[in-house]
Formats: structure tokens, C-alpha cells, sequence
């Protein structure tokens, strides 16, 4: 289980992203962050994953033996799935994927992309899982918007973390593309009973793939409830209204408009 108490953050202009954040989350569970920009979601993911230190409140979580672990401990078992794939586009496929386990190889090998045998499956094997084996000495520059993000994922999960952050993973990707992405985000989660937290803009994919939804205004959580029981004029009211451009569409999961 994951922990977050009375976690704040302002930032030197004077603003204030984050306001008294307080949430668990479950071992397993997929967590969908929605909120308008600025609403704190992105500032509230930097913070889990050690890129922005809160200024106030505390970050832990239980793992399977009970014992208790700090943010900094967390962050060794966690994968990130970037918005704009974060690969580097010369290399291939394959030593992407490699590249998540840098930190815990051997610095100078690993930096010249040597890797032994074990690994190197370990990466084909994550690869296949996402559905892009085919594509494992391909250049990434040659591979399409939703096959990066596919090697993004692949190279998240390849140190099988048990937590998993995803920042607007479908955000520059076509709807059918963003439902398959979220779709294998999902499926990955359930497989494997990993933890994971996305931050999301499509409130039909939040309805549809979520096990929680938790809504963000100002830098509060206004919204903490499961997809069955979240109203649209909730998230109205969350948007102050704005909903132009929101994607609601129906709830699949759940058969609701």
C-alpha cells in the first residue's frame, strides 16, 4: 500500500501546486489522476517519483513482508511511462528497453550497452509482452507514435517494479492508439499486480480503465471514488465548466454515458 499524507508543494513564483494531499493506494490498484492543467497532477507524480521534493508531508508504503519503506525507497521499485516516450531514437528497440535496468547493472558496461544474456531476454521478454517483439532491432525512429510508447513501457516494466507511473502516456496519440496503450497499461497492472498511477486529460478513458479515479482542483483532491459513483456534473464542476475538447464517451466498463 502506498501513503501520502498532508503532501504540499509551492513553487518559487508563489504558487502553490500541491494543498494537504492525503490518498492510499492499494498494492495492485490502477489510480487514474484527472484534473484541468494545472490542477496539480503532474506536480503530484514528480513528487512520487523524486523529480520535486514536497516541501511539507510524507511519502511511504507497505510492501508484502509488512515493512514499511520511505519515498526514496519507493522510487528504487518504481518504472515511468513519459508523455513524450523519452527513447532515444538512434538506438534500437531492444537497448531502450535495456536502458531501464542501467541502475542496476554494472555502471560502466551498461553506460557501452553491455549486457549479458539474462537481460537481454529479460528486454525480448518485456517486448513480447507488450506486443512489439517484432520490432526489437528496429531503430525507434522508424517506429510509430504508439510502438514508442510501447518500448516506453516495455522499458518501465523490464526491473519489475511494483509501482508504475505514467504521465499522460496517451496524450499525442490518436483515440483508437491511446484505448490500446491504456488497455495494455491495464492489462500489465492486473498480470502482474503492479500499483499503478496515471495522470490522464481523456475522462472516457479514466471512466473505462480506472479502478479510482481521483480528481485534482487547485492542488486538492476534490474527487476519490470508484468509476461507478462519480458523476459527470463532479467532473463539470471540477473543470469549472470548461469541458470543451473533453472526451467523456461511454463508460464500457461500466456501461454509462
Amino acid at each position: 500500500m502506498l501513503e501520502f499524507k498532508n503532501i504540499e508543494k509551492r513553487f518559487d513564483d508563489g504558487t502553490t501546486a500541491l494543498r494537504g494531499i492525503d490518498l492510499s493506494i492499494s498494492k495492485g490498484e490502477f489510480v487514474v489522476l484527472l484534473g484541468p492543467s494545472g490542477s496539480g497532477k503532474t506536480t503530484f507524480i514528480r513528487t512520487i517519483n523524486g523529480i520535486i521534493k514536497p516541501d511539507r508531508g510524507t511519502i511511504s508504503s507497505v510492501d508484502e513482508e509488512k515493512f514499511l519503506t520511505d519515498g526514496k525507497s519507493l522510487r528504487k521499485q518504481m518504472g515511468v511511462v513519459f508523455q513524450d516516450f523519452n527513447l532515444v531514437d538512434n538506438l534500437s528497440s531492444i537497448n531502450n528497453v535495456l536502458s531501464g535496468l542501467l541502475f542496476s547493472s554494472n555502471k560502466i558496461l551498461s553506460s557501452l550497452y553491455f549486457f549479458d544474456r539474462k537481460q537481454k531476454l529479460q528486454a525480448l521478454e518485456c517486448l513480447e509482452q507488450v506486443g512489439i517483439l517484432d520490432k526489437a532491432y528496429a531503430r525507434v525512429s522508424t517506429l510509430s507514435g504508439g510502438q514508442k510508447q510501447r518500448v516506453g513501457i516495455a522499458r518501465a516494466i523490464v526491473k519489475k517494479p511494483k509501482l508504475l507511473l505514467a504521465d499522460e502516456p496517451v496524450a499525442s496519440l490518436d483515440p483508437v492508439i491511446a484505448h490500446d496503450i491504456m488497455s495494455l497499461l491495464r492489462d500489465l497492472s492486473k498480470r502482474f499486480g503492479i500499483t499503478v498511477v496515471c495522470s490522464l486529460h481523456q475522462v472516457d478513458l479514466a471512466l473505462e480503465f480506472a479502478d479510482r479515479i481521483v480528481g485534482l482542483s487547485e492542488g486538492k483532491i476534490v474527487i476519490n471514488t470508484k468509476p461507478s459513483k462519480i458523476r459527470i456534473d463532479e467532473i463539470q464542476t471540477m473543470y469549472k465548466g470548461k469541458t470543451k475538447g473533453l472526451t467523456f464517451g461511454v463508460n464500457k466498463k461500466n456501461g454509462k454515458n
